[in-house]
């Protein structure tokens, strides 16, 4: 049958399905970002001050050579989580947890709840 009778072809169907998916998807990335932030506030970990230009272009994982992984975390990872929301993308597929445990031993539970459910959220994204 045709679109014009009335039934929607089924490759449609499920185009409109994966994009709906993907929205919901964003949303619950959304939340768990503004989780993170909260939690950093609240933890008082979220920094005072920016970091310089030069800080900001490390290219080692995580900056970890400039900055501390909490600035990382607000400078460089939330701001490029919010830029790829804002164009209805997810980030490809992450591990942030085990980083922030690795170079925050003491790390509030708070904080590893909220990047573990960020981690779960991009597992099925091969970028």
């Amino acid at each position: 049958m045709s679109a014009a009778s009335g039934i929607l072809p089924s490759r449609f169907i499920g185009q409109t399905l994966n994009h709906v998916m993907t929205m919901k998807l964003i949303e619950e990335f959304e939340y768990h970002l503004n989780t993170l932030e909260t939690a950093m506030r609240q933890t008082k970990t979220w920094p005072n001050k920016s970091p310089s230009k030069a800080q900001l272009a490390s290219t080692a994982p995580f900056a970890i050579d400039t900055l501390s992984f909490f600035e990382w975390l607000a400078y460089v990872f939330v701001p490029k989580c919010h830029y790829l929301i804002a164009m209805g993308q997810l980030p490809g597929k992450m591990a942030i947890s085990p980083a922030a445990q690795m170079y925050v031993p003491n790390c509030p539970e708070s904080i590893l709840v909220s990047l573990l459910a960020l981690d779960k959220l991009t597992e099925r994204n091969k970028k």
